[in-house]
């Protein structure tokens, strides 16, 4: 930003003493410290504002680190309460089957004792 100056070099100043500057369009305009400072200050806090809402999505998105193909998880966790739906009826089908070797195990038990109480008779 050039300054405008006068006859002796010296930078030009408006009556408040701010310094004058010319545009690239040429036009004239004082430099505002005030004003800066006040910008400074606002985009300061906006810059920190934004810096702790990252620090916060960060934490939050943490969890997802270890994750390499985010689709495929996402799947496997959208089936998990499917499966979780289904898995009373599986247990009771378990159920069922386990009961049933059991009888079978036990009937062969029965008819082999019966078997070798013949044989001692």
């Amino acid at each position: 930003m050039p300054y405008k100056l006068d006859n002796q070099k010296r930078i030009v100043t408006d009556e408040s003493g701010d310094p004058v500057w010319i545009t690239e369009g040429g036009e004239e305009k004082t430099v505002d410290y005030p004003g800066l400072l006040k910008r400074l200050s606002e985009v300061n806090g906006q810059s920190n504002s934004r810096a702790q809402t990252i620090r916060e999505l960060k934490e939050k998105l943490a969890i997802f680190a270890g994750i390499d193909d985010l689709k495929a998880w996402k799947d496997e966790a959208t089936a998990a309460p499917e499966f979780k739906k289904r898995a009373p009826a599986a247990a009771k089908e378990l159920d069922a089957q386990i009961a049933a070797r059991l009888e079978a195990e036990s009937e062969e038990q029965e008819k082999k004792k019966l078997s070798e109480a013949t044989i001692i008779i």
